[in-house]
C-alpha cells in the first residue's frame, strides 16, 4: 500500500506542475484555420486561454483533457480507500489478537475443567486401612 501511495504521490506532484493545473481547466479544441487539435487551459477567474499542445489527434486531445481534469479526484479517491483498507486492516488485526486472546482463556479455562473433572471422579485412596 506504501508503493501505491508514493506512486499516486508522485503522480500528483507531476499533475501540478503541468500548465496551469491549479487555476485552469484544459479543453480542447479543432482550430479551423490549421486544420487540428489543440488542448488550451482556460483560467475562468480570467477569461484568459493558455495553449498547451497544438497538433494533436483528436481522441488524443480529449483523452488528455479528461485526464488533467479527473486526476486529482482520481488520486483523491484512491488515498480515502487506501485509508479506509488501513483503517480496516487495523481493526482486523485487534479483532484477531481478541479473538486469540479469548481461545488462549477458553484452552486455559477447559485444561482447568479437565482438573477439576479429573480430581472429582478419581477413586479416593484409602490410607485409613
Amino acid at each position: 500500500m506504501a508503493d501505491d501511495k508514493e506512486f499516486f504521490d508522485q503522480l500528483y506532484q507531476m499533475w501540478s506542475k503541468t500548465t496551469w493545473a491549479d487555476r485552469s481547466i484544459w479543453e480542447s479544441g479543432y482550430d479551423d484555420e490549421w486544420g487540428f487539435y489543440r488542448i488550451d487551459a482556460v483560467i475562468d477567474s480570467e477569461g484568459s486561454v493558455h495553449p498547451v499542445a497544438s497538433f494533436v489527434p483528436e481522441a488524443d486531445a480529449q483523452f488528455i483533457v479528461a485526464m488533467h481534469g479527473l486526476l486529482p479526484e482520481i488520486i483523491r479517491r484512491f488515498l480515502e480507500a487506501a485509508d479506509t483498507a488501513e483503517k480496516w486492516e487495523e481493526r482486523y488485526d485487534e479483532a484477531a489478537n481478541e479473538l486469540w486472546a479469548r481461545e488462549l482463556e477458553v484452552m486455559g479455562l477447559e485444561a482447568r475443567i479437565d482438573g477439576l473433572e479429573e480430581s472429582l471422579y478419581a477413586t479416593p485412596k484409602d490410607d485409613a486401612w
